[in-house]
């Protein structure tokens, strides 16, 4: 979350800690880097009276000499945090590769030394021989930038780890709020309404068919909670929970629905997101028109490349459904997370499908 210049980010102990911003990042190191290379000079700047032979100094060269390790350092921290891949034509830069922000750093190596040489050069009086200078001023900023690629390296290892534990917190969230919704569908007012509805109806004309209406009722609700903290199971299991709420929709549309099932027994140990079966096949009748001049056709398959469909004819609803429109993006999502791959959803005038990926 971002707060102002800054960006937060929890860890799984609880701990808050915070990274500034990259412009307030790359100016804070800097003039750390900057006090690091300053502090040889400001120790002989220090103790040059105690020199045997006066040492010559000038506060433009000091100056200068300070103000280019925080000069270098802002142009090399800024090429080595950056994070974005740029196309110059046929030439692809990813900055979010290390070898690439090594190989940029040290070609802008020999661009700085060359120009900041040629300034000093220009303007300040050496009181060295040129030569050795030179070498010296080069091996200054050549240690300088290894330690900031040091250093961005460790930056980018942050911001990973940072990037991974929100990202982290995001999946357990929505991980948190499909388990709700599923388990909001199962429980909601108008499920358990026409199941006491039916209930009702049936013990008033055929009590021992109520009876299997409630023991099936009963388990549905079972299996739900039981699997409530299980993020996978075997399409096996979730067959057999999809079997009990098929006996529930049997009983309350009787012969206007149908369904037919064609698993793959290879594929029953594979397995998918719970409650993804039956999340199809409550899907498919809120939002279908069940009567007895339009059946209700729904087909479950498994196919060749290890997925598990479910599709029935479209004969949309008139009018508003009460739905919260969020249970096929959580189930993709939560596909996404634990399968790696998402959801397939194809619409035609006479169908409508879903694909689900299973996962060994």
């Amino acid at each position: 979350m971002a707060v102002k210049n800054q960006k937060e980010s929890r860890t799984n102990e609880g701990k808050v800690y915070n990274i500034p911003a990259k412009k307030k990042l790359i100016f804070l190191t800097s003039l750390v880097i900057t006090l690091v290379f300053m502090l040889p000079r400001l120790a002989v700047f220090s103790q040059a009276d105690s020199f045997s032979r006066p040492v010559h100094f000038s506060t433009a060269d000091f100056v200068a000499k300070s103000f280019y390790p925080f000069l270098v350092a802002v142009i090399f921290l800024a090429l080595n945090l950056e994070t974005r891949r740029i196309e110059v034509g046929r030439l692809t830069i990813d900055f979010r590769k290390a070898v690439c922000r090594i190989i940029l750093s040290l070609l802008m190596f020999f661009v700085v030394r060359s120009l900041l040489i040629f300034f000093h050069l220009s303007f300040f009086d050496i009181r060295v021989n040129e030569r050795l200078f030179r070498f010296f001023f080069s091996m200054s900023i050549f240690i300088e930038v290894l330690l900031i690629i040091l250093v961005s390296h460790i930056y980018h290892l942050i911001f990973s780890r940072q990037q991974l534990l929100l990202a982290n917190e995001s999946l357990l969230k929505m991980n948190s709020e499909s388990r709700y919704e599923a388990l909001k569908n199962k429980v909601n007012p108008h499920f358990l309404f026409n199941s006491f509805n039916v209930l009702g109806s049936l013990i008033q004309s055929d009590k021992e068919a109520a009876a299997k209406f409630l023991d099936n009722l009963s388990e549905l609700f079972r299996q739900v909670l039981s699997g409530s903290n299980t993020e996978l199971v075997q399409l096996r299991d979730e067959m057999h929970l999809a079997g009990t709420y098929i006996e529930i929709l049997k009983v309350r549309f009787g012969n206007k629905i149908q369904i037919a099932i064609n698993i793959d027994p290879d594929r029953l140990a594979w397995k998918l997101p719970h409650l993804a079966v039956q999340l199809l096949l409550e899907n498919a009748v809120k939002h279908n028109i069940v009567s007895s001049r339009k059946n209700l056709l729904i087909d479950i398959f498994t196919d060749e490349e290890g997925r598990l469909t479910v599709q029935n004819n479209l004969q949309a609803r008139k009018g508003a459904v009460p739905s919260t429109g969020q249970g096929l993006v959580i189930l993709d999502q939560r596909c996404q997370y634990l399968v790696n791959s998402g959801i397939i959803v194809k619409r035609s005038d006479t169908g409508f499908s879903v694909t689900v990926p299973l996962t060994q």
